[in-house]
């Protein structure tokens, strides 16, 4: 709590604010580890966007940033550093910075440098344990047919050789 007084002549008024002073960012690793509903502060450069959010990454470890704004309205850009602080939250499997009360563009037009991934089939995808935090926010290349199916026009990735499917998230 910060409290402060005013005076002009006989004059006087004083007030208090609760403040929050932000430590230094972490790296995203630290964050995405952290208890749920913890804290979290840090940085990393935005490489994908969604309705209701984006993913930033640090150059070793992406999370996603939980805003509920459509991209149409959504203040950063791919190649945006972004400084974000908010709480650690999960959500079906996905761990997420949400209740954003800071973010801020550090710099633009960054190379949006997320590597995928070339060495797993849609079986090995399909075979991760999405309960491990890193595995969400991964860039994966993966080979085989295109379908668009389902009552929303879902997109899958069909391996014909292997009998297996993924569906993509958009």
């Amino acid at each position: 709590t910060m409290t402060g007084t005013a005076s002009l002549g006989s004059l006087t008024q004083t007030a208090s604010f609760d403040v929050t002073v932000l430590s230094s960012p972490t790296v995203i690793d630290t964050a995405l580890y952290s208890s749920l509903n913890d804290p979290v502060h840090t940085s990393g450069i935005v490489y994908a966007q969604f309705d209701g959010g984006y993913f930033i990454h640090d150059g070793t470890t992406p999370i996603s940033v939980y805003t509920t704004e459509d991209i149409a309205d959504q203040s950063v850009t791919i190649g945006d550093e972004i400084e974000v602080y908010g709480h650690l939250n999960n959500y079906n499997s996905l761990y997420q910075i949400v209740d954003i009360q800071k973010e801020l563009i550090l710099t633009q037009g960054n190379a949006p440098t997320m590597t995928a991934d070339t060495s797993y089939t849609i079986a090995d995808i399909k075979a991760m344990d999405s309960s491990v935090r890193i595995v969400h926010g991964q860039a994966f290349e993966i080979t085989g047919v295109l379908d668009i199916r389902g009552s929303y026009n879902n997109v899958w990735i069909d391996d014909p050789n292997a009998s297996e499917s993924v569906e993509v998230y958009y």
